[in-house]
């Protein structure tokens, strides 16, 4: 008799987290509170029911964006909940074990389906169609654009990665959309590119400096795009930067240029000295 066979299936193990700040760095009043929590828009479990006048305020906007969503990738909510449901437990083990027990399958699923729809419209229309953002203003998308880089208020990228297959008929489309929302300037890339000139010592003190003077800042970046231009055509000009790497080598320090100057100076002397000698009679 051949022995009993036992189908096991085990889930795929879900490796990544969406981690919470330290406590140690909450337990005491420090400049930098204001960088974990989200001003206006609160993404995920960890922030959904702070007590902020703002933030509960946008869950109207999420709505107008989840129906927004709806209408431009041709599915309705019931088929955009129903995709959601799927991730249902996976997206709660990425979460801290234990945060997701006040919220029932169905309410969790829909707090995903929410605020996945308004990250994924969000992006697409700050992108595209600045028009329909559903915000007061320019400025205030800023700040939602902060919030969504905020280490506490994430979602499970499975879920947009879901709702973006209902969305674009290519994976790569979604995908393109995404890095270009995420794009930034970094440091280093402003260094290789000779813009920034560093004399502060690493790449990383740079990097500080900027977050210190910018922590309540709210950027356009089109606000310098013709700076910009300008400095990337002077950057990438051949010739000047042939000339400057010609005098940085051969000119760093003063007295390189001083026996450049009398080598100059022996051979126009070199020079008369060999005329005069040559035609006497034109002195």
């Amino acid at each position: 008799m051949a022995p009993e066979q036992h189908n096991i299936s085990v889930e795929p193990e879900v490796n990544s987290k969406i981690c919470r700040v330290p406590g140690v760095f909450r337990r005491n009043p420090s400049p930098n509170e204001d960088c974990y929590s989200p001003l206006v828009v609160s993404i995920g479990l960890y922030h959904k029911d702070d007590p902020n006048h703002e933030l509960a305020e946008m869950q109207t906007v999420k709505n107008e964006m989840l129906e927004q969503f709806a209408s431009r990738s041709g599915k309705t909510r019931e088929v955009l909940y129903s995709t959601v449901a799927k991730l249902t437990s996976s997206a709660r083990r990425c979460y801290d074990e234990g945060s997701t027990e006040d919220l029932d399958d169905s309410a969790f699923t829909e707090m995903m389906l929410l605020d996945g729809c308004f990250i994924l419209q969000f992006i697409f229309c700050f992108l595209r169609e600045p028009q329909n953002l559903k915000l007061n203003n320019r400025v205030l998308a800023y700040f939602v654009k902060r919030d969504l880089f905020l280490l506490e208020n994430q979602l499970p990228y499975e879920v947009l990665t879901s709702l973006m297959s209902l969305e674009f008929d290519h994976e790569e489309e979604g995908k393109k959309l995404m890095e270009e929302f995420m794009d930034g300037v970094h440091v280093k890339e402003l260094r290789k590119s000779g813009i920034l000139l560093n004399v502060l010592g690493s790449d990383q003190e740079v990097a500080d400096l900027f977050n210190d003077i910018s922590r309540f800042m709210v950027f356009n970046p089109n606000a310098y795009g013709d700076v910009q231009s300008s400095i990337e055509k002077h950057c990438k000009n051949v010739t000047k930067k042939w000339v400057a790497e010609w005098l940085h080598n051969h000119f760093s320090s003063p007295w390189t240029f001083l026996a450049f100057a009398g080598a100059v100076v022996a051979l126009v002397l070199s020079f008369i000295q060999t005329y005069t000698a040559l035609y006497p009679g034109n002195k």
